[in-house]
């Protein structure tokens, strides 16, 4: 269960942390528009966009300072594993975990900036007002998707490596994990905002173009090669936390492996499709 507990942690802080860091970028996009207008429930709509982020402040406290199903608690590492680490927090134990998805995110941008100008030259032809900033907002909406399918993923991959658990279990284990309600707030402010040209935005799937883009920028965070560089780097930019350089080698070591098993099975399944 702990392999299938790491590869859980790492495919959702990839997932997690690249969707967030689009939210954030979007956000600075989005926030120049008018937000004062009213929506359900008597909140402005930069209300509104706020309370995500009050729920993402929710998530993380819920992952760092869980009860139960914890897993940034360094009090919960093995005698082996606790040695490998200097002086650091739970807090910190968190924040590299998260920054695995922000070097993903930063490293593959072109992608996403990519999908977000193609967003923006379908609200232009449309006349859609705020086009550029609308593009962002629908663009992010598509990575907070590709966190969720994420999760869904690594929880189907858990429950059939490890048999002694039904669905049901292994969801109540990760459930903390899951950005499902995020990526609903993000649309219902999406909506709140101009909801033809959210509907416009989903509906530009079908378009050949923008698919295509929606399909590299996933296929650009998933990859098996994304999972080496931001492990590696993650891991290399929190070097201070390590109790020795040696320590910080074991670990690189470590993600190198898991990454070439990545590999492996990338270009395993690569081979069935041709076959």
């Amino acid at each position: 269960m702990s392999r299938s507990s790491g590869f859980f942690k790492i495919v959702c802080g990839i997932g997690n942390n690249a969707a967030w860091m689009f939210v954030l970028e979007a956000w600075d996009h989005l926030r120049g528009l008018d937000l004062h207008r009213r929506v359900s429930g008597g909140n402005s709509l930069g209300g509104e966009f706020r309370r995500v982020f009050k729920a993402f402040e929710r998530y993380e406290r819920g992952l760092i300072y869980a009860d139960r199903n914890r897993f940034f608690r360094l009090s919960d590492l093995s005698p082996e594993q606790r040695k490998r680490w200097g002086v650091i927090s739970d807090r910190d134990y968190y924040d590299m975990w998260s920054s695995i998805g922000a070097k993903v995110y930063t490293d593959q941008r072109l992608f996403a900036t990519c999908l977000v100008n193609k967003y923006r030259l379908l609200y232009e032809r449309n006349e859609v007002s705020g086009a550029l900033s609308k593009a962002w907002g629908v663009s992010a909406l598509h990575g907070l998707f590709f966190a969720v399918e994420s999760y869904r993923s690594a929880l189907r991959t858990v429950t059939s490596n490890v048999p002694g658990l039904d669905r049901s279990a292994i969801e109540r284990i990760f459930r903390g994990f899951s950005l499902e309600s995020i990526a609903r707030m993000w649309f219902q402010c999406l909506r709140d905002l101009d909801s033809s040209a959210l509907m416009l935005g989903l509906d530009g799937v079908s378009d050949k173009n923008i698919g295509q883009s929606i399909e590299q920028l996933q296929e650009s965070w998933f990859s098996a090669s994304s999972f080496r560089s931001g492990l590696s780097g993650t891991l290399e930019g929190y070097a201070d936390l390590f109790r020795t350089p040696g320590e910080m080698k074991k670990a690189l070591r470590a993600a190198d492996s898991f990454s070439s098993e990545l590999e492996k099975e990338e270009q395993a399944s690569a081979s069935n499709l041709q076959g």
